[in-house]
């Protein structure tokens, strides 16, 4: 059973989760605890799993990442070998941003970031080739409407009675 988590701990989550290379004294400040205090909980919260990794959030066109692109992937046989095969696939191709295991229609939905779309069709190609693979169906993204790269805690900020400063998810 998880540990609980009280309100300060799930600010401590939010602001890292906004600006990993936020301060300690700024977080300190906006949790109103002492650096040390918030020191313990990262430690903490990183132990219990929390928190899996501080990490950048590039800006693909910048790389030269600009062919996005989801496959869905439909098995045509759905045995243990052909799924872990292509789940070692899709995880030794670099070039795969996520990919999940989904009900409906199709098995896995991938999604891929390459510089043009030769690049993308040689995973593609790759991809159909591996056996058991039945289907893959590709839908290009042409504007990139929203990148989340949070997890919203609001629901579980709702449950606390905590006077939080007006400021405590925004980052300056």
């Amino acid at each position: 059973m998880p540990e609980k988590l009280d309100e300060r701990d799930i600010s401590i989550l939010h602001l890292l989760q906004m600006n990993c290379k936020i301060p300690t004294s700024e977080l300190s400040r906006r949790v109103y605890l002492s650096r040390s205090a918030v020191e313990k909980k990262v430690i903490r919260l990183e132990r219990l799993g929390y928190i899996k990794r501080y990490k950048a959030v590039i800006d693909k066109v910048k790389v030269n990442k600009r062919f996005l692109c989801y496959m869905q992937i439909e098995l045509s046989d759905c045995s243990n070998k052909c799924i872990n095969m292509l789940r070692e696939f899709i995880g030794s191709i670099n070039a795969v941003v996520n990919a999940f295991t989904v009900s409906g229609p199709f098995d896995f939905l991938v999604y891929v970031a390459t510089a043009n779309k030769e690049s993308y069709l040689e995973i593609y190609t790759q991809m159909l080739n591996l056996e058991g693979v039945k289907s893959v169906r590709s839908f290009v993204v042409i504007e990139e409407l929203k990148e989340a790269n949070f997890v919203d805690l609001a629901d579980l900020m709702r449950k606390f009675k905590y006077d939080f400063p007006k400021d405590w998810d925004k980052l300056d």
